[in-house]
């Protein structure tokens, strides 16, 4: 059986061939930070803002389980650029009162590029006035779409979620 790796010269070219087909293969494997497909998370990847919300102050959302409202009262700066960002929420139950003492969590994450942030998460803290809900210091770190799940679990373990989907600039 012949070896050509087991001359200097030709393992040094089966070296370099070998390491050119295992870089080609790691890069396809990333896929340039490729991920999920529309199909797969649900928001529109393709470049169109069909699913992509333009921020207003007040911008409100229903949960998936219609058990709680969302509004963002207040984003600080507002979703246009990359950064840290400051979210004020305002929850309130189905029948209008504010949701005291809920668990809230933000997940962002690029549906087009099948990541989130580090950490995957951020705890919302809860403000003096009822209802109210502060995300600090959530890390939107590149430009393209995002969706930020809000993720609302009550003092009674009933859970609902709601999602923003903002398209940042560099």
């Amino acid at each position: 059986m012949r070896r050509p790796w087991k001359t200097k010269s030709n393992a040094r070219s089966f070296n370099a061939a070998l390491l050119a087909v295992c870089g080609l293969i790691l890069v396809q494997s990333l896929g340039g930070c490729e991920g999920p497909t529309e199909a797969s998370s649900g928001v529109d990847v393709t470049g169109s803002d069909a699913n992509v919300d333009e921020y207003v102050a007040g911008l409100e959302k229903i949960g998936d389980s219609e058990h709680i409202l969302v509004r963002l009262v207040q984003s600080d700066p507002i979703p246009q650029d990359t950064g840290y960002y400051d979210w004020t929420l305002e929850i309130v139950t189905a029948d209008g009162s504010p949701l005291v003492g809920a668990t809230v969590v933000a997940e962002p994450r690029m549906p087009a590029h099948g990541h989130g942030t580090f950490p995957p998460t951020t705890e919302g803290l809860e403000g003096d006035e009822e209802g109210r809900y502060t995300i600090k210091a959530m890390d939107l770190f590149m430009a393209g779409v995002w969706r930020v799940e809000i993720l609302v679990e009550d003092s009674e373990g009933t859970a609902d979620r709601v999602e923003y989907n903002f398209d940042l600039e560099g």
